[in-house]
């Protein structure tokens, strides 16, 4: 039986249970400015954020209580950091499951070689549009070429090292700008060869997010777009499926909203 089920029924039977998985947010600074993110045009210092010898003990307090997964995500790029990559080898040498989640722009031919080599289990890539114009107008960087290079980086290392991980992954926001060229990016996706494609509706920020947020038409007509790219897919790893109905888009784009009225009661 898969670990983190036998750590619910556990836990459902009233029994001790301890965490599966932790996440690190290592910095909220980015050196992208997307659109539809949280934030977009603010400036985010890094006098909060932790040293890297205080992960080392959060890490091995994680190994202590049997965490089998460190997820290294946050609201900004965890990468801007130059030590999570340390970070990254520490959690391999307590045998842990490594997944970051970055906008892939700062990669190196060293960095790249040295996560196939130690194991890293997992990497998404925020890439959002299939082409160079709609990406870098997005993210307001020029970013595509980067990501894409770094995605190919990593495949061809995976290849030279006969290495399975890490796992590859596009994780796109969908918006106005986008939602029509996602057939696309399943193609590129495939082309790419990466293992999984993850949409996410648009969680509306500011302004500048509404304004990027699909319409209910707009929601409607990708059903059928969701639909013609899950048959493109075939063995691509997807959430399209869930966008065969708009209501996901819909409550995704409201949540914010409920959550401030929540705040106001």
């Amino acid at each position: 039986m898969d670990e983190k089920i036998k750590r619910l029924l556990r836990w459902a039977r009233g029994g001790k249970s301890l965490p599966y998985s932790l996440e690190l947010s290592p910095t909220l600074r980015c050196n992208l400015n997307c659109l539809f993110c949280w934030r977009y045009g603010k400036r985010v210092e890094s006098e909060n954020e932790l040293r890297l010898e205080e992960y080392k003990k959060i890490l091995r307090e994680a190994f202590e209580l049997k965490i089998r997964e460190i997820r290294i995500i946050g609201g900004g790029e965890p990468l801007l950091r130059k030590d999570t990559f340390k970070i990254m080898k520490e959690v391999k040498i307590y045998g842990m499951f490594g997944y970051i989640c970055t906008n892939g722009t700062l990669f190196s031919e060293k960095t790249i070689k040295e996560l196939v080599e130690i194991g890293w289990d997992h990497v998404k890539f925020s890439l959002h549009a299939p082409d160079k114009e709609t990406q870098d107008f997005l993210t307001q960087h020029a970013s595509f070429e980067k990501i894409t290079k770094n995605i190919k980086s990593f495949v061809e290392w995976k290849k030279k090292l006969k290495s399975e991980k890490p796992k590859l992954e596009i994780g796109l926001v969908l918006n106005k700008l986008n939602f029509k060229k996602i057939p696309l990016m399943v193609k590129l996706a495939k082309k790419l060869e990466v293992q999984a494609f993850f949409i996410e509706p648009i969680t509306v920020y500011t302004k500048k997010g509404k304004e990027l947020k699909l319409t209910k038409e707009e929601a409607e007509k990708f059903e059928k777009i969701a639909k013609v790219s899950y048959q493109l897919a075939n063995n691509l790893e997807t959430n399209l499926q869930q966008f065969f109905s708009p209501e996901l888009i819909e409550r995704t784009g409201k949540m914010i909203e409920e959550i401030k009225k929540l705040n106001k009661e």
